[in-house]
């Protein structure tokens, strides 16, 4: 989402980027090392130098998740670049911050909190779950919708309305994680292939570490998945599409802890596919239960089986909640809106 905010052109402000490089893959998320160490020096020269070079004076910096590490690589940057901006903006892409500095030990959360300080605007991706904005003192709280591209051929086009083959086409795309409630979906796979029910699934996504692809490959042969289930890895462009257009049920069972949005939830939506999603954070905001999709308990397969099956039975439910989905993803998250709520923050940061 910042690079389709970086890459819009906007009336009330002019952006400069700055690059964080601190990850390259999955398994180094969260891990300290001495490459990250001498980015954060790296990511304050650049700053810096931007600073120099356009005379901006303000500075706009996504806080990462709940993760101690990048927490604290972000109070050493916040620390060093503040002083030199007359305003901040935060926008938390990420959810949950806040929840680990309040339990942190007394001086280090102090210190932490100062570097994170009322910002000018808190950016939050929606009204519900955690409001770090508040947390952090932001003199202004703002809440802007993610927003994506429309298909291609959107008009007046939904999934829902194609004709569905037998098997139901389940699919599944996220980082392929546990929190993402990928375990929750093969154990509800397994109910449903105990029911009689039909189906095939793909994953789409990276494994965030070799362990979590060892347990998924081993818990697909244990229940006897594996010709049910195709593993497509990291999707973009015609692939992306082409994973769309061959989905009747998309499955998100995330209890992701820094889970702020879930934007393949509206990606899914602009395509009119029905969701079957957990009701965790701010997704009953985004995904109606029984007017876009279904929601279900986190960590509960048995309900997420019961979901499925559902849909894969109603022919008409499914086509019900897919244009659902399509209207909604056409009045609230398209990537116009996205832009235009984006510029509105930006002028009124100007007018502060």
């Amino acid at each position: 989402m910042i690079k389709k905010m970086l890459d819009h052109p906007y009336q009330a402000a002019i952006l400069h980027h700055a690059p964080m490089n601190f990850t390259k893959g999955m398994d180094g998320m969260g891990r300290v090392s001495a490459g990250k160490i001498l980015e954060v020096v790296a990511v304050i020269f650049r700053v810096m130098k931007l600073k120099l070079k356009t005379r901006a004076d303000i500075l706009y910096y996504p806080p990462s998740g709940p993760n101690l590490f990048p927490i604290l690589r972000d109070a050493v940057i916040l620390s060093a670049l503040r002083p030199f901006f007359k305003k901040t903006i935060f926008h938390f892409h990420a959810s949950g911050s806040s929840l680990l500095v309040a339990r942190l030990p007394g001086g280090l959360r102090r210190w932490v909190n100062r570097a994170f300080y009322q910002p000018l605007v808190g950016i939050r991706t929606s009204h519900s779950g955690i409001n770090d904005s508040q947390y952090f003192h932001a003199l202004q709280d703002a809440v802007v919708y993610y927003g994506v591209e429309a298909p291609n051929d959107s008009s007046g086009w939904s999934a829902a309305d194609q004709q569905r083959e037998d098997p139901v086409r389940l699919s599944y795309m996220s980082v392929v994680k546990e929190s993402k409630g990928i375990f929750d979906l093969l154990a509800a796979l397994t109910l449903l292939k105990a029911q009689g029910v039909r189906f095939s699934l793909q994953v789409a996504g990276e494994f965030d570490s070799a362990a979590t692809r060892e347990r998924f490959d081993q818990q697909v042969q244990v229940d006897e998945l594996s010709e049910f289930i195709q593993v497509l890895g990291p999707l973009d462009g015609d692939e992306k599409r082409r994973f769309f257009l061959t989905t009747d049920i998309f499955c998100f069972p995330t209890f992701f802890e820094a889970e702020s949005f879930g934007i393949v939830a509206i990606e899914a939506m602009a395509y009119g596919i029905p969701v079957v999603a957990t009701r965790w954070r701010s997704l009953p905001e985004i995904v109606g239960d029984d007017v876009q999709g279904i929601l279900v308990e986190a960590n509960a397969p048995s309900e997420l089986a019961a979901a499925i099956a559902r849909l894969a039975n109603d022919e008409a439910l499914r086509v019900r909640l897919g244009r659902g989905g399509a209207a909604k993803f056409r009045a609230q998250f398209s990537i116009a809106t996205f832009h235009h709520q984006m510029d509105t923050v930006f002028r009124q940061v100007g007018e502060m």
